[in-house]
């Protein structure tokens, strides 16, 4: 009994742990939406796609942050990881994650 109850502990630890970062995700779409709607409500939305990058960039960037010995261990496990830098390390990082979109003036 003691064993199933330790297990749907871990478990439910699991799902909390994945939970967190989509719920966070979700959000800051929300508020991200309401945002794009009342600026596009005033007539001052010139940027269509500059907050969703943004957005992305630090979502990506803190990801990388919180897994960065998992993503060390894995991307660059010849080296010590003593050794490098968040610079250093920066540069075996997925491209696919590091898309730029290309800001556009809406007139």
């Amino acid at each position: 009994m003691l064993i199933l109850l330790r297990l749907s502990e871990v478990c439910v630890n699991f799902v909390i742990i994945i939970g967190i970062p989509l719920l966070i995700e979700a959000s800051i779409l929300c508020i991200q939406n309401i945002l794009e709607l009342l600026l596009k409500g005033i007539g001052i939305l010139k940027f269509n796609r500059y907050l969703h990058t943004i957005i992305l960039r630090l979502f990506f960037l803190s990801f990388y942050m919180l897994h960065f010995p998992i993503t060390l261990s894995i991307l660059a496990f010849q080296l010590p990881l003593n050794l490098l830098t968040l610079s250093q390390a920066s540069f075996h990082l997925p491209r696919s994650h590091m898309i730029l979109y290309q800001q556009q003036e809406c007139y």
